[in-house]
């Protein structure tokens, strides 16, 4: 199931490197998908479910998503100086980039393969990415560059957010469900543009960060990441799954983030706060060339711990 998105991923690359995708394109079409299809696909997914309906379930799935990351910066922040990244040389931009996983377009589609749109867990999954989205810009930031940021708080609302907020609304008061079949259909189109198209920008954005110098040094910073990202974060998060008392559908979101690489954005954020965007490049490409071998391996564990509770 993890092939067609690499695909995809590889597609994006092809489409960069050989221009047929110019970077100038690359904003533009990110700023269609992150404000009408990334909402209109989190409206069709969280606005019918009764998984969602319960306000505990939210809060816990927003904490949840919240304190993953906090784990990964800790994690990231406390080895950093084992791969001889200190204060000035990396430590920030290394703890970042590898504290936050891919926690949108690769494990979208994941959880849409095993458990479909209907099942609950990719509404559980939008309303997870809400804690992760809280952690990025916050804590995330202060980590950057030592202190908060009111730029960071007011990212925080996106249109991904409002529709968010949006479909709960719809839950609760029972409008969704009075809605004529005409819009779901019409949500249900645009939302299958969203993944795909999502992934293939993030290929293009992988295949402008690929350069001949990209690898020619900063060995530690890659063995690091992928040795904390692929190994040793997912232990921790698939012990959470399996022993803590989450919801079954937060369960299986939290087994499946288990495998995913380096966030993308991540890299976008670091240079825009000074930090060293160079180690951000080896962290991200490093855990995604990698993650092709570990992902599949991970999930087959996430499946055999949490896939059928």
């Amino acid at each position: 199931m993890t092939l067609p998105v690499f695909l995809l991923v590889g597609l994006g690359i092809f489409l960069r490197k050989s221009n047929l995708l110019p970077a100038e394109a690359e904003s533009p079409l990110m700023r269609v998908i992150v404000t009408i299809f990334y909402p209109a696909l989190i409206l069709g997914a969280v606005g019918p479910t009764p998984a969602v309906e319960n306000v505990g379930v939210v809060g816990v799935s927003i904490a949840t998503g919240f304190l993953t990351v906090l784990l990964g910066f800790g994690v990231a922040w406390i080895c950093a100086p084992m791969f001889r990244l200190k204060l000035g040389k990396g430590r920030r931009a290394f703890s970042f980039t590898t504290g936050i996983y891919n926690y949108g377009y690769l494990p979208i589609p994941l959880v849409f393969a095993f458990y479909g749109q209907n099942d609950g867990t990719l509404a559980i999954l939008f309303v997870h990415n809400v804690g992760v989205d809280l952690a990025f810009w916050t804590v995330g930031v202060l980590i950057l560059q030592g202190i908060f940021n009111r730029e960071g708080f007011r990212r925080v609302i996106n249109p991904p957010l409002i529709a968010l907020v949006l479909a709960l609304v719809l839950n609760y008061s029972g409008i969704y469900a009075t809605l004529p079949n005409w819009v779901e259909q019409f949500l249900e189109y645009l939302a299958e543009i969203a993944v795909p198209m999502g992934i293939i920008l993030a290929g293009c954005a992988i295949g402008g960060l690929l350069t001949r110098d990209a690898f020619r040094s900063g060995w530690n910073v890659v063995t690091g990441a992928c040795l904390l990202r692929l190994g040793l974060l997912p232990v921790f998060f698939l012990a959470a799954a399996y022993f803590l008392p989450l919801p079954v559908e937060l369960k299986r979101v939290v087994a499946i983030q288990a495998a995913m690489p380096a966030g993308l954005f991540p890299v976008v954020v670091t240079g825009f706060y000074g930090g060293r965007q160079d180690v951000a490049v080896r962290v991200v490409v490093s855990t995604l060339l990698v993650s092709v071998i570990t992902t599949p391996l991970w999930l087959q564990v996430a499946m055999n711990l949490v896939g059928n509770q």
